[in-house]
């Protein structure tokens, strides 16, 4: 039951951003950059991806970037050997976004769906 109400509680902080989201994960599918778009989304400043939103400048509780399965694997977020096992647990990026979140004292993989799937 903790980890629905944790995993409501980051759909409800990211609703806000949705948009800017949605259109990070489009372009780097439409251009073809990867098939694996990855937020990022943390509490503190991280070196990773390209960053969408700085939770200082917007007043908000996060930071928000776009990277992908590849920057993960060559940054070493992700072992080299896990990424077949990364990639079967991938969800369409069509139906849900894929979240890396790094909070004060966890860091996770999240696939939630978007808002039109609810």
């Amino acid at each position: 039951m903790k980890e629905t109400k944790k995993y409501k509680q980051i759909q409800e902080e990211l609703s806000p951003f949705h948009t800017i989201m949605d259109r990070a994960v489009n372009a780097v599918l439409e251009q073809e950059i990867s098939k694996y778009p990855i937020m990022i989304v943390s509490v503190s400043a991280v070196d990773l991806g390209i960053p969408l939103i700085d939770r200082e400048e917007s007043g908000g509780a996060l930071n928000i970037h776009v990277s992908t399965l590849e920057e993960m694997v060559t940054k070493q977020v992700i072992q080299m050997e896990k990424v077949d096992a990364f990639i079967q647990v991938y969800k369409d990026p069509e139906n849900h976004i894929c979240i890396f979140y790094i909070g004060p004292n966890q860091a996770e993989f999240l696939f939630l769906p978007y808002k039109h799937q609810e």
